[in-house]
């Protein structure tokens, strides 16, 4: 077009010349601008893939790891019968948490940035919905453990608390049963009698 245009404007007269000139400086001011366009269009498309890519991998990353996670959290470990075995499970309950919201607060940025995003792809959608329940429930499931744990907790500290009282009792009445060196009081053996009684009667009730 370039070279035709040039030939018209060759055999044509000056001004006829002047306008095919401008002319086609025009188009090649309006081909260079499109091409312009077209290169933004494109960097902008590669820029937006890369990023619901990178969306996509943190995302299936983050909730690949809680996903592991699930189970664990969902489940009541069996415990020994000591106090300290607890609190060992507490500690590692806490521990486990930390980690978990960590994760989530990742999630959680991921899907701010997701929602800045525009056309999405249905893979990046599908695991946001998936991460989006999961960041519910796993909070909920995490308290529930712990209560789990800090009510097994107390219930061994009732049952040491109470064991301590028992022994403390037999002791007592050991002492309160001992006979006396001397042999039996028999002035005061009626009112021994009833002190016992009402010891021991107190002390079953």
């Amino acid at each position: 077009a370039s070279d035709k245009g040039q030939q018209i404007a060759n055999e044509g007269s000056t001004a006829d010349r002047n306008q095919i000139t401008q002319q086609l400086q025009s188009l090649k001011t309006q081909i260079l601008t499109l091409k312009k366009a077209i290169e933004k269009k494109r960097d902008e498309h590669i820029k937006s893939v890369q990023e619901h890519n990178k969306i996509y991998g943190d995302l299936e990353s983050h909730l690949d790891w809680i996903q592991g996670k699930e189970a664990e959290v969902k489940s009541q470990p069996l415990l020994k019968t000591t106090v300290e075995d607890v609190d060992n499970h507490i500690v590692t309950h806490k521990d486990m948490t930390q980690n978990i919201m960590e994760y989530i607060e990742k999630i959680k940025n991921i899907n701010e940035a997701a929602r800045r995003e525009d056309e999405l792809p249905a893979r990046v959608f599908e695991m946001l919905s998936t991460a989006s329940a999961l960041i519910q429930a796993m909070p909920r499931d995490l308290e529930e453990r712990k209560q789990y744990l800090e009510n097994n907790k107390n219930y061994r500290l009732q049952y040491d608390s109470l064991v301590e009282r028992l022994n403390n009792w037999v002791e007592e009445a050991q002492l309160k049963l001992r006979p006396f060196d001397s042999g039996v009081d028999f002035e005061n053996l009626q009112v021994d009698m009833e002190e016992h009684k009402k010891y021991f009667s107190e002390e079953t009730k």
